[in-house]
């Protein structure tokens, strides 16, 4: 049974969340205390920044149950929440809806990586790190990962026309290859709240779309195109439950399309792929 907890109101923090170093830095323990890291000018380089993001606990119950569902004939699933925060995602998916699972949760900002580890010191089955290449690397592959309002610019990208100069669709590529490179085979992605399309990335042949019922929308942030041009209002409505994607098994029969599968992966259609916003 979950634990009570007190109420307390979701902290506002500055954090860089979006895009992880590429060279090795030290990493955060979940032993209750944070080491302070210097950062290398390679490394501020290569973060974006993302400020005033607010995260609550079970804030997504409906994309979580629907991946709890889909893993629960896994013994011990590894689960990834990439960029989370203060560590309320992490808490929430190790005590409601992953009872088994190993739940690690990775964000580069010092101060959400205190709270975090300091929300959760009494969950054994969460290790709070710092967000690397190598240490995502060194502790998956992973059978879930969610990105949760992780690869976007919010606030700042809110009302613009073009967001190339600020958030590039290259940048997001490379995001999106990070996470499928750790991801195993057959395991599932969740990208929500994000600026650009998945399905617009190289690596989405490689993925199905999941059906997820009862989730309205996968966001409510502005969403563009690769050239970083708005992708106009009607792109959330389209949009609407495109969040959940399996990656295909090597045994998987090629497909040209995109397949939606049911949470069972049976096949409910094959729609052409890119949509569903085109450029």
């Amino acid at each position: 049974m979950p634990r009570k907890r007190q109420k307390s109101q979701p902290s506002r923090i500055e954090r860089t969340h979006e895009n992880v170093a590429g060279d090795q830095q030290p990493i955060v323990e979940n032993t209750g205390k944070t080491e302070a890291v210097a950062a290398t000018p390679a490394a501020e380089e290569n973060l974006n920044i993302q400020k005033s993001n607010v995260t609550a606990y079970d804030r997504h119950p409906t994309i979580f149950s629907t991946v709890s569902l889909m893993l629960k004939a896994m013994e011990h699933p590894r689960i990834l929440s990439f960029g989370c925060s203060t560590g309320e995602e992490p808490l929430t998916l190790a005590e409601k809806y992953f009872p088994t699972a190993r739940v690690v949760g990775v964000d580069v900002s010092e101060p959400a990586l205190a709270k975090a580890m300091e929300l959760t010191a009494k969950e054994p089955r969460i290790s709070i790190r710092r967000s690397t290449r190598e240490t995502l690397t060194r502790e998956g592959p992973f059978d879930a990962i969610f990105a949760m309002s992780v690869l976007c610019r919010w606030p700042a990208a809110l009302g613009r026309d073009d967001i190339s100069d600020l958030y590039p669709f290259a940048r997001f590529c490379e995001n999106v290859d990070l996470l499928d490179r750790v991801l195993k085979p057959g395991g599932l992605l969740v990208i929500y709240n994000a600026n650009y399309e998945f399905l617009h990335t190289p690596c989405a042949i490689g993925y199905d779309l999941i059906a997820t019922r009862g989730a309205r929308q996968a966001g409510h942030i502005d969403r563009f195109r690769p050239d970083g041009k708005s992708a106009g209002p009607s792109a959330i409505v389209n949009n609407a439950n495109a969040c959940v994607y399996r990656k295909h098994l090597p045994g998987d029969a090629p497909t040209l399309g995109l397949r939606i599968l049911d949470t069972n992966l049976a096949r409910i259609a094959e729609i052409p792929r890119g949509i569903p916003f085109m450029t």
